[in-house]
């Protein structure tokens, strides 16, 4: 009996353990992935991932797809236009797991 329970305490605690480790990975995963938005931005290559995000994905918008383009239409904001700059190389690219559809990153006109 006493072994089975140790044997269940080992088993908790390896869930536990793995289930840290991938909570750290994602963080790491997270925190490259702002670093590499800031890399792209210029001006904000020293923000924070707090910074980075309040600046430019927290943001309301509009996604319209179509027979053959994806429209992610962004709401006015102070650092859209930069952030637009910085996905200009992703403009009409075609994406396979959308039937090819191109996407395209557009400011709204409207506020």
């Amino acid at each position: 009996m006493r072994s089975l329970i140790l044997g269940n305490a080992i088993a908790n605690f390896r869930k536990i353990r793995n289930l840290l480790v991938l909570h750290f990975d994602v963080r790491k995963v997270g925190h490259n992935i702002y670093r590499l938005l800031a890399d792209d931005l210029p001006g904000f290559s020293h923000s924070t991932a707090v910074s980075l995000f309040e600046k430019f994905i927290d943001n309301g918008g509009q996604v319209r797809i179509d027979d053959d383009a994806i429209m992610v239409v962004l709401k006015k904001k102070r650092h859209v236009p930069l952030l637009l700059s910085a996905l200009e190389r992703f403009q009409n690219q075609p994406l396979y797991w959308m039937q090819n559809r191109k996407i395209r990153f557009i400011a709204d006109t409207s506020s």
